[in-house]
């Protein structure tokens, strides 16, 4: 039975170290969205102040770039918050099997502590044996 409360654990341990695991991976993307996001926001930031304002032209480009750019930071924006709930679930797939470990490690701990408690009582059993035994025969050899 030991055994296989250790192996139960074993494979709990595993799925809690897959799910951070994949928790870490999530996290690495969305910062990868969020440096995106904040690259498109300087790349505007940047073009506004080397916009020349002279010609026409030059701001209409301007403007254009202008809107391509916030199309794209929206999207991005988007993505983010979208990606932010999957994070947000694998979070909580961590922490729903970090409690499943939690509980095989229990469970493993009391069966552990049941075959102590269970040695230890036929051992006193032993024990008290030899004891009546002893008494018994010092009360034979007086009589």
């Amino acid at each position: 039975m030991g055994s296989v409360l250790e192996r139960i654990r074993r494979i709990r341990q595993l799925d809690e170290r897959r799910a951070r695991l994949e928790l870490l991976a999530k996290q690495h993307e969305q910062d990868e969205l969020n440096r995106d996001l904040v690259a498109i926001g300087d790349r505007v930031d940047a073009s506004h102040t080397s916009t020349l304002v002279c010609d026409a032209a030059d701001v209409a480009l301007h403007h254009a770039f202008a809107l391509r750019m916030e199309m794209q930071r929206r999207q991005q924006e988007e993505k983010c918050t979208k990606h932010l709930t999957v994070v947000e679930s694998s979070r909580e797939s961590v922490v729903q099997a970090s409690k499943e470990t939690r509980v095989a490690e229990l469970i493993e701990e009391r069966a552990a502590a049941v075959k102590r408690k269970i040695a230890a009582a036929k051992e006193q059993r032993a024990l008290d044996e030899m004891g009546i035994q002893g008494w018994y025969r010092g009360n034979r050899k007086a009589c």
